[in-house]
Parts: structure tokens; C-alpha cells; sequence
């Protein structure tokens, strides 16, 4: 296996049942683990793994811009791998999904000189098509984070799947853990209204790290959205259906689908 200086790894969703085994090697490999990830017994995890195990978690601190976090993250993570490489940057989930300090990380790294490999984990997104049953290719399916969605005015297509991110942490870049008030919600509503009918389902789903715990999922119409804000914490994902799904436009490639003649007009023979 290719050496390297970093290692960015996804750690998953559900406690170590998720961490893959590319992943549980790498570890093995490494002389530190700095990790963002608050699985119940995660660190005894990366403690049998690595000599050095440091929780970057305690980098957040409330009403702290979230960039300048991001910052000391992946200031430290780079610092440690010129003092002692290998090390993995273990993080919650995905580690490229709504996560930017791998960018940081990376961009630092080609600066030194360092290597970096990114390695994929479960993300939320993955668990969320397992809750609820859903096939993304069925309808096709966008997704928006929720303050950006808001903050650049972003198009919804209703026909097709939705799916919004961090809908806790709308309306700031501020870390913050206390609970939101309704109101914090009403103009994301609005907008939404722009694309839906007030009465449109909506799904909150958040995925328990813990494995003996079921995932959350919360429906209601849109327009109640506000009354579920307790609910709506900083890893809960939502989820709207198509509103109605697109029809055929394109009758011609319809027609081909089933069609052998036009499958044979495209594909070389197989004993070519």
C-alpha cells in the first residue's frame, strides 16, 4: 500500500459498525489520530489503533465562527504530520460531505509539501435512502445545504427528490448546541412555499451513532415545520418528495428502451 503523509478517513454514522476495513487498516498504520466524532466509545477505538489519540471536538466552542474551528483543525492535523508522520484525520460520517476542513487540510499539505488520501465512510446521506426507502435514481435528486439554499435564492426543482442539510445551523456560521426557537425556521418555510403546497410532506432524519438506537424520523406538512424545532438539531437531514414526478419527454428514446435493433446499432459484437 501507497504511503502517505495524511490520511483523511470518514469514520461512518453508526459508532465503529461503520468504519470500513480500508479504513480500520489505515488506522493501524498511523502514529497519531486526531478525530472529530462523538460515537460512544470511538476513542478506546483509536486508542488500540494509535500511540497518540487527540478529540479536535473540543476545538467547537459556543458562538465561535465555525471557519476559525475549521482552522485550528486542520492546522494541528497538518502540524502533527510534520512532527510524526503518518497521521489520520478521522471525522464524522463522510469526510468531503459538508465537512471543510479536508479542503483546509489538503490545501496546507500541497503548501508543505505533504501527501494526503482521502478515504470514503457512510454518510448520512447513505443512511437516510436506507431509513426511508429511497432510490435516488427513481426521480432523480438535488441537494442544497439549508443556509445556502436561502442565501443564494437557489432554484428547488419540486419533481425531483430534496434533500437539505444542516437545518440546525440555519441562518449562521456560529457553533452553537442550545436548541432552536420556531421562529429561527419561518423564512426558510416561506421559501420553501415558493416550490411547494404549505401541506407537502417532510421528512427529519437523524441517524443514531449509537447501534442499539433507532434512527429518528419526524414527518409533518411544511407549513409546520416551525412547531418541530426542538427536533431539528444540527445532524438531522430533511427530505421532500417529488411534488409530482416528471413525465416522459422524450418519446423516441422511450420507444429504444426495450428496443434490441437499437441496443445492437450502439454495442459491438461480443465476439468483436
Amino acid at each position: 500500500m501507497e504511503e502517505h503523509d495524511i490520511y483523511i478517513v470518514g469514520t461512518g454514522i453508526k459508532w465503529i459498525e461503520h468504519i470500513t476495513l480500508e479504513v480500520d487498516k489505515v488506522l493501524s498504520s498511523c502514529n497519531s489520530i486526531l478525530y472529530v466524532e462523538r460515537a460512544p466509545g470511538i476513542d478506546r477505538y483509536f486508542s488500540q489503533k494509535a500511540d497518540k489519540v487527540v478529540d479536535l471536538t473540543s476545538l467547537y466552542a459556543e458562538n465561535k465562527d465555525r471557519m476559525e474551528t475549521y482552522r485550528d483543525m486542520a492546522t494541528q492535523v497538518v502540524q502533527e504530520a510534520l512532527d510524526n508522520p503518518p497521521v489520520a484525520f478521522a471525522l464524522y460520517g463522510h469526510p468531503t460531505i459538508y465537512s471543510y476542513p479536508p479542503f483546509l487540510v489538503k490545501e496546507m499539505s500541497n503548501a508543505l509539501g505533504l501527501s494526503v488520501k482521502v478515504l470514503p465512510g457512510v454518510s448520512s446521506l447513505d443512511t437516510l435512502f436506507c431509513d426511508l426507502l429511497v432510490d435516488p435514481a427513481v426521480n432523480g435528486i438535488q441537494m442544497f445545504e439549508a443556509t445556502d439554499l436561502i442565501l443564494r435564492e437557489h432554484q428547488i426543482s419540486p419533481n425531483l427528490s430534496t434533500v437539505i442539510w444542516q437545518i440546525g445551523s440555519i441562518g449562521t456560521s456560529l457553533f452553537s448546541s442550545a436548541k432552536s426557537e420556531s421562529r429561527r425556521f419561518d423564512g426558510f418555510v416561506d421559501y420553501l412555499k415558493k416550490f411547494y403546497p404549505g401541506e407537502h410532506p417532510v421528512f427529519a432524519v437523524y441517524t443514531q451513532p449509537h447501534p442499539m438506537l433507532k434512527s429518528q424520523v419526524n414527518k409533518f406538512p411544511l407549513k409546520k415545520l416551525p412547531e418541530f424545532a426542538e427536533v431539528l438539531h444540527s445532524a438531522v437531514t430533511l427530505y421532500l418528495p417529488p411534488l409530482r414526478p416528471n413525465s416522459v419527454k422524450n418519446a423516441q428514446l422511450a420507444a429504444q428502451l426495450i428496443d434490441q435493433q437499437s441496443l445492437a446499432s450502439v454495442t459491438k459484437a461480443i465476439n468483436d
